[in-house]
């Protein structure tokens, strides 16, 4: 509930604006930007206050405390009811102990009392109790009245102490000594108030001015004063010939002089009291202002700070944190495959303090945050490049390590017990990298150790420049003539070595023809069919020419047909690497794995700038690119184009082949497991 301060309280308020550091325009301005009505700024008070060498200037408006300024440098709202009570208290309870205050209730005070001291004198006089040690009781007989002549001779006539008369003497002796101790108690207590003892002795001040009020306002209805003026005759039949059950006026003889009390000042005393207790002199009181002003500008500059600080934090989240979501994301997932400390550490407080911003934006200093979020975000980022780098350049290296591994075991002739240990050794390091990785530099170390290891041993298995150079001329011949046969795919791989004899025909033409030549030329210069040894010599010659035709066109024959049943790894990179294309089959119906595969593979692909072409075989139709035809021609037509196949199907047995010769088809047949984990991947890259 809201304190109001009257206007008299101005005295205690340490200056005014026009004698400050700072100004009304500062201050208008201030509250116009928090859409405050000018009929409340155009009736605003001021009190300077220092606190902890900052200066600020609590607003008043009709008497209460509204706004906390804090005008040190500058013009903000102090809103932070803790803040607010830190900074007023003393002020507050320093101006709510004015000692003018309580020098003008003792005074009032005073002059009160004097207003009725002297009926109240005379009344003790006439009655004997203004004599030490007298009184008026039953058991003493109303000792102090019978000491005058006067009250005695009253006393006798009304029937004695216990009449009306003596009862009323000794009423009025109890209430004038429970005034007089009241008049004492207000005024010990109106001067000796401080800030230690102000809540307590306020309660003595309140409990001696409501004695003193009730007494003043009650002790002429006695007997021995004359009734009132405001007695009228219907009052009158009311009395009785019993005084105990009679209304006081009914028996009043007037023995004493009425009562003059100026309760003028009574009232006075009252409202300025009044003022008093309403000021905030307790810390809990002080409390309560601090609740005051804090709910105030809640009213009036919250909902503004609340739009401005939405405004901001937004702006933050659309920019600092646009990336925010996506950054942790890709820490965790590299934090589930490899245990670092310092990027953990980076996560954990930048996610606390996001969470504290999304939680607390309202009340936070968000240009503050915002530069410790950025901050945050930039080391983790940079924590994250550099350990990513690291654990995708392992992830590199296992692949090149399968890979090679691969083609290891696709070469028959290699010793395939030490393609075993190699996998081995790869599969215990995969195992280290699916899972989480918390020595990084010693997987890294035994990485590069069998990478190469692999490459020495695949160097030396797949090096056969021979074998490249004759498939590379056989494949050609057998491509060219293919292309002019129209004859089907699988006759065309059938009759490659056929094809591929061309060259070796050609090359043994042109020795027969050699040698024809020299024959005619030595007949016609030298006569040697003429002779009989020479003419020998010669069909020696022609037998071994001819033997060693035959035999060069059956070496020639049997390696071409070698070469096209079967091939190595190298011929099927060597194709990948000489043609833009790839052409990836799936023989038979789709399933999940074949799928996971064709995916693996084209990522791959792609990701070497190869376009990928998709065709599916089904009882002997080729659909690919929105067309249907026979297989035999798709096949065809990626043999004549130079493009490699990889064909995928499924079967019971796991196989890898490579066939290169007429085009260059690697297949994978296998299950579901097996397929899905497409071990070919590695060989596009």
């Amino acid at each position: 509930m809201k304190t109001r301060y009257a206007t008299y309280a101005i005295p205690f308020l340490l200056a005014m604006l026009c004698a400050s550091a700072y100004s009304t325009a500062g201050i208008s301005q201030l509250l116009s930007q928090y859409n405050i009505s000018t009929q409340i700024s155009s009736s605003i008070t001021f009190t300077n206050i220092s606190y902890s060498g900052d200066s600020y200037v609590l607003l008043y408006h009709s008497g209460s405390p509204y706004f906390l300024v804090n005008v040190t440098s500058g013009y903000s709202f102090v809103t932070n009811q803790g803040e607010i009570y830190n900074i007023i208290r003393n002020s507050t309870i320093s101006a709510g102990l004015s000692k003018a205050n309580f020098t003008a209730l003792s005074v009032l005070m005073h002059q009160y009392e004097n207003s009725s001291a002297a009926p109240l004198n005379d009344c003790l006089v006439e009655t004997g109790l203004s004599q030490s040690g007298s009184s008026c009781t039953l058991a003493n007989e109303c000792q102090s009245c019978r000491t005058v002549p006067v009250c005695s001779k009253v006393l006798s006539a009304t029937g004695g102490p216990s009449d009306s008369f003596g009862v009323g003497i000794s009423k009025f002796e109890s209430q004038y000594v429970n005034l007089t101790n009241s008049y004492q108690l207000f005024y010990a207590h109106t001067e000796g108030v401080n800030a230690s003892n102000a809540q307590e002795f306020l309660g003595y001040i309140n409990s001696a001015y409501k004695n003193i009020s009730y007494i003043t306002n009650n002790i002429y209805q006695n007997p021995i004063f004359p009734p009132t003026s405001t007695i009228n005759s219907s009052d009158l039949t009311k009395c009785t010939s019993n005084p105990n059950t009679s209304p006081w006026y009914c028996f009043a003889v007037g023995f004493c002089e009425f009562t003059t009390y100026n309760y003028t000042k009574l009232s006075n005393i009252g409202n300025l009291l009044g003022y008093i207790n309403s000021l905030p002199i307790t810390n809990q009181q002080v409390e309560g202002v601090a609740s005051d002003v804090s709910s105030t500008e809640a009213r009036y500059i919250e909902p503004v700070i609340d739009q401005r600080q939405t405004s901001q934090f937004n702006a933050i989240m659309n920019s600092t944190l646009l990336k925010y979501n996506s950054t942790v994301e890709e820490a965790n997932t590299l934090l589930s495959h490899v245990n670092n400390s310092t990027l953990s550490s980076e996560l954990a407080s930048l996610q606390a303090n996001y969470s504290l911003l999304r939680s607390n934006y309202l009340s936070l200093n968000l240009s503050r945050e915002n530069l410790t979020l950025k901050g945050q975000l930039s080391n983790l980022t940079a924590t994250y490049d550099s350990l990513n780098k690291t654990y995708a350049k392992l992830l590199n290296i296992s692949s090149d390590n399968l890979a090679l591994i691969l083609k290891l075991q696709l070469t028959k002739s290699f010793n395939q017990s030490i393609v075993l240990n190699l996998s081995r050794q790869e599969a215990a390091l995969s195992g280290d990298l699916s899972g989480r990785v918390s020595n990084i530099l010693y997987v890294q170390a035994a990485l590069v150790g069998l990478n190469n290891k692999s490459k020495n041993y695949t160097a030396r298995a797949l090096n056969d420049p021979l074998v490249s150079i004759s498939r590379g001329v056989g494949r050609s011949f057998a491509t060219a003539v293919a292309s002019f046969t129209g004859l089907p795919y699988v006759a065309n791989v059938q009759l490659a070595p056929v094809y591929a004899e061309v060259p070796a025909i050609i090359i043994s033409v042109i020795l027969l023809g050699i040698v024809l030549y020299a024959y005619e030329y030595l007949k016609k210069k030298y006569n040697v069919h003429k002779k009989k040894h020479a003419k020998k010599n010669w069909n020696i010659v022609w037998a071994i020419a001819i033997l060693l035709i035959l035999a060069y066109l059956a070496i020639s024959y049997s390696t071409s047909a070698s070469l096209n049943s079967g091939a190595g790894v190298n011929s099927f990179e060597g194709a990948v690497n000489a043609s833009n294309t790839i052409a990836i089959v799936i023989n038979g119906s789709l399933t999940p794995g074949i799928s996971s595969c064709y995916n693996a593979i084209s990522s791959g692909a792609r990701l070497i700038n190869k376009t990928v072409i998709s065709a599916n075989f089904s009882y002997g139709i080729c659909s690919s690119q929105g067309r249907k035809t026979s297989e035999d021609i798709c096949m065809n037509s990626y043999a004549s184009s130079g493009i490699p196949v990889v064909l995928l199907e499924n079967s019971s047995r796991n196989n890898i082949s490579i066939y290169s010769f007429y085009g260059t088809v690697l297949t994978l047949r296998g299950n579901s497991t097996y397929v899905a984990s497409c071990p070919v991947k590695f060989l596009i890259k």
